[in-house]
Protein backbone atom coordinates (compact mmCIF):
# COMPACT_ATOMS: atom_id res chain seq x y z
CA UNK A 1 0.00 0.00 0.00
CA UNK A 2 2.38 2.60 0.62
CA UNK A 3 4.30 1.84 -2.45
CA UNK A 4 1.09 1.87 -4.53
CA UNK A 5 0.24 5.35 -2.78
CA UNK A 6 4.00 6.67 -3.08
CA UNK A 7 3.71 5.94 -6.60
CA UNK A 8 0.37 7.44 -7.23
CA UNK A 9 1.15 10.53 -5.52
CA UNK A 10 4.61 11.44 -6.64
CA UNK A 11 2.89 10.81 -10.53
CA UNK A 12 6.20 8.39 -10.64
CA UNK A 13 6.69 7.43 -14.49
CA UNK A 14 7.81 3.85 -14.35
CA UNK A 15 8.43 1.90 -17.12
CA UNK A 16 6.99 -1.84 -17.87
CA UNK A 17 10.91 -3.22 -17.47
CA UNK A 18 11.20 -1.76 -14.31
CA UNK A 19 7.23 -2.83 -12.33
CA UNK A 20 8.64 -6.24 -13.72
CA UNK A 21 11.95 -6.10 -12.18
CA UNK A 22 10.37 -5.00 -8.82
CA UNK A 23 7.21 -7.47 -8.82
CA UNK A 24 10.29 -10.19 -9.19
CA UNK A 25 12.88 -9.33 -6.98
CA UNK A 26 9.78 -8.73 -4.17
CA UNK A 27 8.68 -12.46 -5.45
CA UNK A 28 11.99 -13.84 -4.80
CA UNK A 29 12.28 -12.45 -1.11
CA UNK A 30 8.84 -13.63 -0.51
CA UNK A 31 8.99 -16.92 -2.09
CA UNK A 32 10.90 -18.64 1.04
CA UNK A 33 8.69 -17.56 3.30
CA UNK A 34 5.72 -18.27 1.46
CA UNK A 35 6.95 -21.59 0.44
CA UNK A 36 8.03 -22.43 4.22
CA UNK A 37 4.38 -21.59 6.02
CA UNK A 38 2.87 -23.90 2.91
CA UNK A 39 4.86 -26.73 4.25
CA UNK A 40 4.22 -25.84 7.79
CA UNK A 41 0.47 -25.47 8.44
CA UNK A 42 0.75 -21.76 7.92
CA UNK A 43 2.26 -21.43 11.50
CA UNK A 44 3.33 -17.77 11.38
CA UNK A 45 -0.65 -16.74 9.46
CA UNK A 46 -1.63 -18.39 12.75
CA UNK A 47 0.52 -17.14 15.25
CA UNK A 48 0.26 -13.74 13.71
CA UNK A 49 -4.02 -14.45 14.08
CA UNK A 50 -3.34 -15.46 17.81
CA UNK A 51 -1.24 -11.84 18.77
CA UNK A 52 -4.07 -9.93 16.77
CA UNK A 53 -6.47 -11.13 19.32
CA UNK A 54 -9.89 -10.16 17.30
CA UNK A 55 -12.44 -12.44 18.98
CA UNK A 56 -12.70 -9.87 21.69
CA UNK A 57 -15.06 -6.43 21.76
CA UNK A 58 -13.66 -4.18 19.02
CA UNK A 59 -12.94 -0.47 20.10
CA UNK A 60 -10.42 0.01 22.81
CA UNK A 61 -9.06 4.50 22.82
CA UNK A 62 -7.28 3.38 25.44
CA UNK A 63 -5.21 0.57 24.10
CA UNK A 64 -4.83 3.04 20.92
CA UNK A 65 -3.57 6.16 22.97
CA UNK A 66 -0.86 3.50 24.85
CA UNK A 67 0.37 2.58 21.71
CA UNK A 68 0.68 5.80 20.32
CA UNK A 69 2.79 7.05 23.45
CA UNK A 70 4.90 4.03 23.31
CA UNK A 71 6.21 5.03 20.03
CA UNK A 72 8.07 7.87 21.63
CA UNK A 73 10.07 4.83 23.05
CA UNK A 74 10.71 2.82 19.64
CA UNK A 75 11.90 5.69 18.20
CA UNK A 76 12.72 8.20 20.61
CA UNK A 77 11.02 11.44 22.05
CA UNK A 78 13.40 13.98 19.72
CA UNK A 79 12.97 11.81 16.88
CA UNK A 80 8.90 11.20 16.67
CA UNK A 81 8.61 14.66 17.78
CA UNK A 82 10.29 15.44 14.64
CA UNK A 83 8.59 13.40 13.01
CA UNK A 84 5.02 14.14 13.97
CA UNK A 85 5.18 17.87 13.22
CA UNK A 86 6.56 17.45 10.51
CA UNK A 87 3.69 14.99 9.41
CA UNK A 88 1.13 17.04 10.58
CA UNK A 89 2.82 20.11 8.86
CA UNK A 90 3.22 17.71 5.65
CA UNK A 91 2.04 20.09 2.63
CA UNK A 92 4.97 22.70 4.12
CA UNK A 93 7.21 20.01 4.38
CA UNK A 94 7.03 19.18 0.76
CA UNK A 95 6.72 22.60 -0.37
CA UNK A 96 10.16 23.61 1.13
CA UNK A 97 11.87 20.51 0.15
CA UNK A 98 12.20 21.55 -3.45
CA UNK A 99 13.11 18.82 -6.28
CA UNK A 100 13.41 16.53 -3.62
CA UNK A 101 9.50 16.84 -2.57
CA UNK A 102 8.55 13.68 -4.60
CA UNK A 103 11.25 11.58 -2.55
CA UNK A 104 10.02 13.04 0.49
CA UNK A 105 6.46 12.01 -0.14
CA UNK A 106 7.68 8.63 -0.85
CA UNK A 107 9.23 8.04 2.77
CA UNK A 108 6.22 9.49 4.12
CA UNK A 109 4.23 7.12 2.91
CA UNK A 110 6.37 4.09 3.61
CA UNK A 111 6.38 5.47 7.31
CA UNK A 112 2.86 6.64 8.16
CA UNK A 113 1.36 2.99 6.44
CA UNK A 114 2.81 0.82 9.13
CA UNK A 115 1.57 3.55 11.97
CA UNK A 116 -1.46 3.42 10.51
CA UNK A 117 -2.23 -0.43 10.62
CA UNK A 118 -0.73 -1.15 13.86
CA UNK A 119 -2.45 1.58 15.14
CA UNK A 120 -6.29 0.36 13.77
CA UNK A 121 -5.30 -3.36 15.24
CA UNK A 122 -3.93 -0.95 18.55
CA UNK A 123 -7.87 0.44 18.16
CA UNK A 124 -9.43 -3.10 17.58
CA UNK A 125 -7.77 -5.00 19.85
CA UNK A 126 -4.45 -4.42 21.24
CA UNK A 127 -0.78 -4.16 19.60
CA UNK A 128 3.07 -3.57 21.38
CA UNK A 129 4.66 -0.53 21.04
CA UNK A 130 7.48 -2.15 18.85
CA UNK A 131 5.12 -3.59 16.30
CA UNK A 132 4.94 -0.77 14.31
CA UNK A 133 9.40 -0.76 13.89
CA UNK A 134 8.50 -0.55 10.07
CA UNK A 135 7.60 3.06 9.91
CA UNK A 136 11.48 3.64 11.37
CA UNK A 137 13.89 3.20 8.31
CA UNK A 138 11.70 5.57 6.57
CA UNK A 139 11.26 7.89 9.11
CA UNK A 140 15.00 8.24 9.90
CA UNK A 141 16.05 9.37 6.68
CA UNK A 142 12.77 11.66 6.53
CA UNK A 143 13.23 13.79 9.51
CA UNK A 144 17.27 13.64 9.29
CA UNK A 145 16.27 15.89 5.83
CA UNK A 146 14.09 17.45 7.71
CA UNK A 147 16.24 18.16 10.46
CA UNK A 148 18.97 19.62 8.26
CA UNK A 149 16.67 21.24 5.71
CA UNK A 150 15.11 23.50 9.68
CA UNK A 151 18.21 23.76 11.44
CA UNK A 152 17.44 21.41 14.25
CA UNK A 153 20.30 19.31 14.01
CA UNK A 154 20.41 19.58 17.51
CA UNK A 155 17.10 17.81 18.65
CA UNK A 156 18.30 14.76 15.70
CA UNK A 157 21.53 14.73 17.61
CA UNK A 158 20.22 15.02 21.47
CA UNK A 159 18.18 12.64 20.67
CA UNK A 160 21.18 9.71 19.86
CA UNK A 161 22.55 11.13 22.56
CA UNK A 162 19.82 9.86 24.72
CA UNK A 163 19.35 6.71 23.34
CA UNK A 164 23.26 6.03 23.71
CA UNK A 165 22.71 6.71 27.53
CA UNK A 166 19.61 4.90 27.56
CA UNK A 167 20.78 1.79 25.96
CA UNK A 168 24.33 2.14 28.10
CA UNK A 169 21.85 2.41 31.28
CA UNK A 170 20.18 -0.85 29.94
CA UNK A 171 22.86 -2.97 29.56
CA UNK A 172 24.75 -2.15 32.95
CA UNK A 173 21.28 -2.61 34.88
CA UNK A 174 20.83 -5.63 33.11
CA UNK A 175 24.02 -7.27 33.84
CA UNK A 176 23.95 -6.03 37.45
CA UNK A 177 20.12 -6.62 38.34
CA UNK A 178 21.10 -5.56 42.16
CA UNK A 179 21.34 -1.83 40.53
CA UNK A 180 17.70 -2.32 39.47
CA UNK A 181 17.22 -3.01 43.19
CA UNK A 182 18.85 -0.09 44.50
CA UNK A 183 16.94 2.50 42.78
CA UNK A 184 13.56 0.23 42.97
CA UNK A 185 12.64 -1.02 39.68
CA UNK A 186 12.98 -4.42 40.84
CA UNK A 187 10.08 -5.41 38.75
CA UNK A 188 11.89 -4.90 35.53
CA UNK A 189 13.69 -7.68 36.19
CA UNK A 190 11.62 -10.14 37.64
CA UNK A 191 11.20 -12.03 34.36
CA UNK A 192 14.69 -12.82 33.93
CA UNK A 193 15.96 -14.00 37.50
CA UNK A 194 15.49 -17.34 39.11
CA UNK A 195 15.34 -19.73 36.08
CA UNK A 196 18.70 -21.17 36.72
CA UNK A 197 17.69 -22.35 39.98
CA UNK A 198 14.59 -23.93 38.23
CA UNK A 199 16.77 -25.54 35.88
CA UNK A 200 18.86 -26.69 38.25
CA UNK A 201 15.61 -28.55 39.53
CA UNK A 202 14.32 -29.65 36.85
CA UNK A 203 17.95 -31.34 36.45
CA UNK A 204 18.05 -32.92 39.44
CA UNK A 205 14.27 -34.20 38.94
CA UNK A 206 14.54 -35.71 35.45
CA UNK A 207 16.36 -39.11 36.16
CA UNK A 208 15.30 -41.00 32.84
CA UNK A 209 12.39 -39.27 31.62
CA UNK A 210 11.67 -39.52 28.11
CA UNK A 211 11.19 -35.93 27.93
CA UNK A 212 10.30 -32.63 29.73
CA UNK A 213 7.20 -31.31 28.95
CA UNK A 214 6.35 -27.88 29.61
CA UNK A 215 2.71 -25.90 29.42
CA UNK A 216 4.08 -22.19 28.94
CA UNK A 217 6.54 -20.52 26.21
CA UNK A 218 8.63 -19.23 29.18
CA UNK A 219 8.79 -22.11 30.98
CA UNK A 220 9.57 -24.36 27.71
CA UNK A 221 12.59 -21.82 26.62
CA UNK A 222 14.15 -21.88 30.62
CA UNK A 223 13.65 -25.98 30.13
CA UNK A 224 15.40 -25.76 26.41
CA UNK A 225 18.45 -23.77 27.71
CA UNK A 226 18.99 -24.72 31.53
CA UNK A 227 18.03 -28.50 31.19
CA UNK A 228 20.37 -28.91 28.13
CA UNK A 229 22.39 -31.01 29.82
CA UNK A 230 20.48 -34.00 30.47
CA UNK A 231 20.13 -34.77 27.00
CA UNK A 232 16.66 -34.98 27.39
CA UNK A 233 14.32 -33.92 24.49
CA UNK A 234 11.77 -30.81 25.47
CA UNK A 235 8.41 -31.13 24.93
CA UNK A 236 5.36 -28.94 24.84
CA UNK A 237 2.08 -29.48 26.56
CA UNK A 238 -0.27 -27.61 23.54
CA UNK A 239 -3.48 -27.24 25.46
CA UNK A 240 -5.65 -25.42 22.70
CA UNK A 241 -4.50 -27.48 19.61
CA UNK A 242 -2.98 -24.69 18.18
CA UNK A 243 0.25 -23.38 16.97
CA UNK A 244 0.64 -20.30 18.96
CA UNK A 245 4.43 -19.90 19.09
CA UNK A 246 7.64 -21.78 18.62
CA UNK A 247 7.91 -24.30 20.91
CA UNK A 248 4.26 -25.49 20.07
CA UNK A 249 5.20 -25.36 16.40
CA UNK A 250 9.01 -27.63 16.67
CA UNK A 251 8.97 -29.30 19.61
CA UNK A 252 5.28 -31.00 20.40
CA UNK A 253 4.22 -33.42 22.82
CA UNK A 254 3.41 -37.07 21.09
CA UNK A 255 2.27 -40.28 22.41
CA UNK A 256 4.67 -42.08 20.81
CA UNK A 257 8.08 -40.46 21.75
CA UNK A 258 6.96 -39.61 25.23
CA UNK A 259 5.63 -41.99 27.17
CA UNK A 260 6.84 -41.09 30.96
CA UNK A 261 7.41 -37.76 31.14
CA UNK A 262 8.60 -35.12 33.74
CA UNK A 263 5.90 -32.26 33.60
CA UNK A 264 7.11 -28.75 34.59
CA UNK A 265 3.57 -26.50 35.59
CA UNK A 266 2.66 -23.10 36.27
CA UNK A 267 -0.46 -24.51 38.25
CA UNK A 268 -0.33 -26.61 41.63
CA UNK A 269 -2.98 -28.66 39.65
CA UNK A 270 -1.78 -29.20 36.22
CA UNK A 271 -5.05 -29.13 35.67
CA UNK A 272 -4.50 -29.12 31.71
CA UNK A 273 -2.93 -32.57 31.59
CA UNK A 274 -3.46 -34.34 34.56
CA UNK A 275 -6.99 -35.72 33.67
CA UNK A 276 -4.98 -36.64 30.48
CA UNK A 277 -2.64 -39.55 32.44
CA UNK A 278 -3.29 -42.51 33.70
CA UNK A 279 -0.36 -42.13 36.22
CA UNK A 280 -0.03 -38.74 37.84
CA UNK A 281 2.56 -38.29 40.82
CA UNK A 282 3.29 -35.14 42.48
CA UNK A 283 7.09 -34.71 42.44
CA UNK A 284 7.30 -31.12 44.48
CA UNK A 285 7.63 -27.53 43.71
CA UNK A 286 10.95 -25.71 42.48
CA UNK A 287 11.05 -22.01 43.91
CA UNK A 288 13.33 -19.45 43.06
CA UNK A 289 13.66 -15.50 44.49
CA UNK A 290 12.67 -13.22 41.49
CA UNK A 291 13.85 -9.59 43.86
CA UNK A 292 11.98 -7.65 46.27
CA UNK A 293 10.98 -10.80 48.39
CA UNK A 294 9.18 -12.38 45.62
CA UNK A 295 9.47 -15.52 44.14
CA UNK A 296 8.25 -17.70 41.29
CA UNK A 297 7.21 -21.58 41.56
CA UNK A 298 6.78 -24.05 39.15
CA UNK A 299 5.23 -27.55 39.84
CA UNK A 300 7.02 -31.10 38.79
CA UNK A 301 5.09 -34.05 38.07
CA UNK A 302 5.88 -37.51 36.85
CA UNK A 303 3.38 -38.52 34.20
CA UNK A 304 2.77 -41.83 32.39
CA UNK A 305 0.04 -43.59 30.14
CA UNK A 306 -1.52 -41.33 28.00
CA UNK A 307 -5.47 -41.57 27.64
CA UNK A 308 -5.61 -39.68 24.69
CA UNK A 309 -7.79 -36.51 24.11
CA UNK A 310 -10.18 -36.34 21.06
CA UNK A 311 -8.53 -34.07 18.80
CA UNK A 312 -5.15 -34.01 19.96
CA UNK A 313 -3.76 -37.30 19.25
CA UNK A 314 -0.54 -37.08 17.07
Amino acid sequence: PAAAAAVLFTRARLRAGEIAVAVVVAAAFMAPNIAWNAQNGFHTVAHTAANAAWGGPIGRPGALAGFLAGQLAVFGPGQFALFAGGAARWRTRLAGAGDRRWADAALLFFALTPLAIVSVQAFISRAHANWAAAAYPAATVLIVAWAMRARAAPIFKGGLALHAAAGAAFLVAFSAPSLLDAVGLSRAAEPLRGWDRHGADIVRAYDGHDAIVGDDREVMAAIVYYARQTGAPAATWNSNHRIDHHYEAFHPFTKEKHERVLFVSLYEDAYEAAPIFKNVRYIGPTTAPIGAGKSRTLHLYEMSGYLGWPGYDR
